[in-house]
This record gives C-alpha cells, structure tokens and sequence, in this order.
C-alpha cells in the first residue's frame, strides 16, 4: 500500500483442486506479523483466516508523525463465505494485547462480531486501560442503502 512500510515479507501459497492456502510474516522496524488463511474456490467461496501483529508503530508504519506512537499487538481471525454483503455469511474476532497507544500502556480488548444476510452484529467490544472500561454491542440493520443502527 502507497505510503506503508513492512520491512521484509516472506509469503508462501499452494493451489490444488480449487483450494489456496497462504502464508506470510513480515518482520521490520515497525513490528512484525504472522497471516495464515485458506480460501476455497467455490460459489460462493468460502474463507478463514488468522492474523498475529507484533509491536506494531503505527507512526512509522504509514509514515505519519501526527498520530500517537503506538505499541500494538493483537490477534485476529475470521471465517465465512460469500462475497455480496447481503449474501455472506461470517464472523470475526479481535483480541487486543497489552498494548501502548501514545502514553496509555496496558491498554488491551476484545471485539467480536457477525455478518449474515446483509446485518452486521457487533457481538462484543470491549477496550481496557487503566482506571477506564468501554463495552459496546449493537447491530446494523441494513449495509445497503441507507443503514440503520441499534446499539445496545
């Protein structure tokens, strides 16, 4: 991506009988990351993926001095099918390590959620840091046309 620095990338794929599989890792000053995913070529295809970052810069990552100087690490994984928004079906999840966002440290959280026929539902958010909890959970009716929203 224009502007994003990785560092050094070492990416790995195998195709067989409509089915890829991928992996890769990147190890730079801006941290380093684990990706695994497969995807099956099928209609509609179906996918899961799992993501690992390590003290991620964000700074330096995108090259913008204007943002907090981060520390960020997190796991993430996501599985489903289909393509079209109001088709697919799938669910994500985020788990936020101890990280450090500007000079909050110990910030961590979780997010999980669900897209099916066309809803988003944001099972769970929830981010920690010292002396301060944020929890949200809500659906989005519609991702077409004009959305609608329930938070909860």
């Amino acid at each position: 991506m224009r502007g994003w620095s990785v560092g050094d990338l070492e990416l790995a794929g195998h195709l067989a009988q409509g089915h890829v599989t991928l992996t890769a890792e990147t190890q730079g000053k801006d941290g380093r990351s684990q990706w695994q995913g497969q995807v099956t070529l099928s209609d509609p295809p179906s996918y899961e993926a799992t993501v690992r970052v390590r003290q991620l810069d964000l700074t330096h990552a995108i090259r913008r001095e204007s943002l907090l100087a981060t520390d960020v690490n997190f796991d993430a994984w996501a599985k489903g099918r289909g393509l079209n928004l109001k088709e697919a079906d799938g669910a994500a999840k985020l788990t936020l390590l101890p990280s450090r966002l500007g000079s909050v440290t110990g910030v961590q959280g979780q997010a999980a959620g669900t897209l099916r026929d066309g809803r988003l539902a944001l099972d769970r958010l929830t981010v920690r840091a010292p002396d301060t909890t944020l929890t949200v959970h809500g659906r989005v009716s519609e991702l077409s046309g004009e959305p609608h929203g329930t938070p909860a």
